[in-house]
């Protein structure tokens, strides 16, 4: 048993035996009790007030459900003028604070009670995430009073070695944190995506400037912000005080540190800052920090957090918050009313918080969101995603969601550090929790169960004379191609993307099994979370006869002719499909995406790597594969490719799929799925443009930039959009 312990012990011990004495002689020198004579009175007449261990356990049971107004009345009248009871309340939860208490219990273990007076022997434990269970017996005092029992309260009562009736003038606790500093997150080859780094509080001595004007221009030349701006921020604040303008990064007052230091009155403060690359790299992957929410105190508080640190709210900052956190330590006093230790309660060692390393290619992500945003200025501004996936791996080697944000911006002094909301578009992560019809990037799954069933092969032909009528002429079906795209084979209608083959396709699908498509869809990947852990996602909606049914509606044929060409009810989000095109590209196995490859060691233990996790294998043949692949290559290559036309003098042999996907805008949704090398893949690229057009015109010529931008070869200029009175190629 250590000393400090030993010392508390033996202080109850002393309280118990003098309170004991005490009783001892008030029994001696007052006047003896006389027998109480007989009497008629029922025993119901006679009041018998609870016992004091009563009184106690209503006491210690009112607070293990911190109900401090049930405990407040259990005090005696003396008690009561010592402590109000918002005291009372104030006092404890002051100390369960201090030590991060999640739970208390408390039991009574023994009684000693003699003439009005009574000792409460009781054990206490409070449960901590730091320390665990702290333990101690206690001791409390009742007397009798107005003939009930009341607890003569103090603030030991709380916990041994505290003292003083509203403990402020006595011992306190109080907990001395260690908190690890954050973390970094690296892209694959260990460059920095969110790190520590430092900012610099400009500020000045109002009283000590000698030369307003000079240093007014210098700190608007610095920070941006006007003259008389900078002046309001301390013109009428105390002359002697020191002034915050504002926060500059540290690199920036680095720059213009001889120009500032050079002017009378004028201070800097440096602070350390969680950073991000300039412009917010990957930001929707990333994430970004801010104070705990109000909503999740308790929860943060459990696992050990004091409750004002900054916190992951979104994205890997989120998801890799435990390791790049780490783990709080710190150790828990009895100190007296001058700060001196008089015991400690307990002590934790705070482990080092861990790095996380990410498949970002950080040089690709940075080409990625600055084509998207030349496609801006092309295209006018538009929302988009982009997903470069490695099809071997399921790495991500790129995400980006547009128009982005910064989150440096976010942790400015004057921004609101939290004011992201699932609401506001431009901070949901379209790449994974954007919902799209695909259009006509699902025809490799519709061709997929059509071989696959054997109601067609690779070279089952087809007559498309700009429409079809297979519903009845009042339910007329046309291409997109209105003149027709005449004879062709499956591959070739693939290539083209002919919407009148895969009506066909679609509805034969249909009546050997309605069940037939849907199937091949979720064997894609389709309607079901892709399984990657850091970000939030969204599963979409492949259609079929039961989800119509929980709609109170009947599954038509209709409906399948719609799915065939990615319309109707579908809905994926863009990482679905490219996973769906990775597995084609790859030969046929689903791979998790992933986003962290590593997280850094612990405590100079070994890293963790995280492998590849294979999810399924396509249900698909590798004849039929090989047919698909041959389709997807004709979209660039064939005479009748609907991407031919932006992919001339390209360096490297891509496969891909335009859609255009019609929505309830003025525009469709345009996209481009793909792969390359076509022979050896080593990336998937999945774009999708909102309302712009076509996507052959728009996404495909986004997606050969990516594709140009990760094999180092120079950007192709993004063409303009072709006039609305031609055709639009899907």
């Amino acid at each position: 048993m250590g000393a400090d312990n030993c010392a508390i012990i033996s202080a109850m011990t002393r309280r118990l035996m003098l309170s004991l004495l005490l009783i001892s002689l008030v029994a001696c020198s007052g006047p003896q009790p006389t027998s109480i004579p007989p009497t008629d009175v029922p025993p119901t007449a006679t009041r018998i007030p609870p016992s004091p261990d009563d009184t106690a356990k209503v006491f210690l049971s009112a607070w293990q459900q911190a109900d401090y107004a049930t405990m407040y009345r259990q005090l005696a009248p003396n008690a009561r003028l010592q402590v109000s009871d918002t005291d009372l309340a104030a006092l404890y939860r002051k100390a369960q604070t201090e030590a991060g208490v999640i739970n208390v219990r408390a039991q009574v273990r023994s009684s000693v009670k003699q003439r009005g007076i009574a000792q409460i022997t009781f054990h206490e434990e409070w449960d901590t995430p730091l320390f665990g269970t702290l333990q101690a017996d206690n001791v409390m005092t009742l007397t009798l009073s107005e003939n009930r029992w009341g607890i003569e309260w103090d603030a030991g009562v709380i916990w041994p070695g505290l003292a003083g009736a509203l403990g402020t003038t006595g011992n306190l606790l109080r907990m001395t944190w260690a908190i690890p500093a954050r973390a970094n997150i690296y892209d694959r080859d260990g460059l920095g995506l969110a790190y520590e780094g430092a900012n610099v509080t400009l500020g000045v001595v109002p009283q000590q400037i000698t030369d307003e004007r000079a240093l007014l221009q210098v700190l608007s030349q610095v920070t941006g912000l006007a003259p008389e701006a900078i002046k309001a921020r301390y013109a009428q604040s105390n002359p002697s005080w020191y002034i915050p303008i504002t926060e500059v990064p540290g690199d920036t007052y680095t720059q213009n540190r001889p120009a500032l230091e050079a002017l009378s009155g004028f201070q800097a403060r440096s602070k350390t800052v969680r950073m991000y690359r300039p412009g917010g790299v990957a930001a929707h992957a990333i994430g970004y920090i801010g104070l705990i929410p109000q909503a999740g105190m308790e929860t943060y508080r459990a696992r050990g957090y004091r409750g004002d640190e900054w916190v992951g709210l979104v994205g890997l900052e989120r998801w890799g918050e435990k390791y790049l956190a780490g783990t709080h330590g710190g150790q828990l006093d009895i100190v007296n009313a001058q700060g001196q230790v008089v015991s400690t309660l307990a002590g934790q060692r705070a482990v080092l918080s861990r790095p996380l390393y990410t498949s970002i290619k950080r040089k690709l992500q940075e080409d990625v969101e600055k084509i998207l945003n030349t496609a801006d200025i092309v295209y006018g501004p538009h929302k988009a995603a982009a997903i470069v996936m490695d099809p071997n791996n399921g790495q991500i080697l790129a995400i980006s969601s547009h128009p982005g944000f910064d989150p440096t911006e976010l942790l400015r002094p004057g921004s609101v550090t939290q004011p992201l909301t699932p609401t506001e578009k431009s901070y949901v992560s379209r790449a994974t929790a954007g919902l799209y019809h695909p259009g006509s990037t699902f025809k490799p799954i519709v061709m997929a169960a059509g071989l696959e069933s054997g109601l067609f092969t690779p070279d089952s032909t087809f007559d498309d004379p700009g429409y079809w009528d297979g519903l009845g002429e009042a339910y007329r079906k046309t291409c997109w191609k209105k003149e027709g795209h005449g004879h062709l084979s499956l591959v070739n209608a693939l290539s083209a993307s002919c919407n009148v083959a895969f009506y066909q396709v679609g509805f034969a699908e249909n009546k050997k099994d309605v069940n037939l498509l849907p199937n091949m869809a979720h064997a894609f990947g389709l309607g079901r979370l892709t399984g990657l852990a850091e970000l939030d996602e969204k599963e979409g909606v492949v259609p079929d006869a039961a989800y119509k049914k929980t709609k109170g509606e009947v599954w038509y044929d209709g409906d399948a002719v719609n799915l065939a060409i990615g319309q109707g009810d579908l809905q994926v989000t863009p990482l679905q499909m490219a996973v769906a095109y990775s597995a084609i590209a790859n030969g046929g196995t689903l791979y998790k995406p992933m986003l962290v490859t590593r997280i850094g060691s612990k405590d100079q233990g070994p890293e963790e790597v995280i492998a590849p996790q294979v999810v399924g294998k396509l249900p698909v043949k590798p004849e039929v594969l090989d047919a698909i692949r041959q389709g997807l290559r004709g979209v660039i290559a064939s005479p009748v490719g609907t991407a031919k036309n932006y992919y001339y003098g390209m360096l490297v042999k891509v496969a891909g799929k335009t859609g255009t996907a019609e929505t309830a805008n003025a525009k469709p949704d345009a996209w481009f799925a793909s792969y390359a090398p076509f022979d050896a893949p080593e990336i998937v690229v999945v774009v999708i443009v909102e309302s712009v057009g076509q996507g052959s015109a728009v996404a495909s010529p986004i997606a050969r930039n990516i594709i140009e931008a990760y094999f180092g070869y120079g950007l192709t200029p993004l063409p303009p959009l072709p006039p609305e009175t031609e055709p639009a190629d899907r």
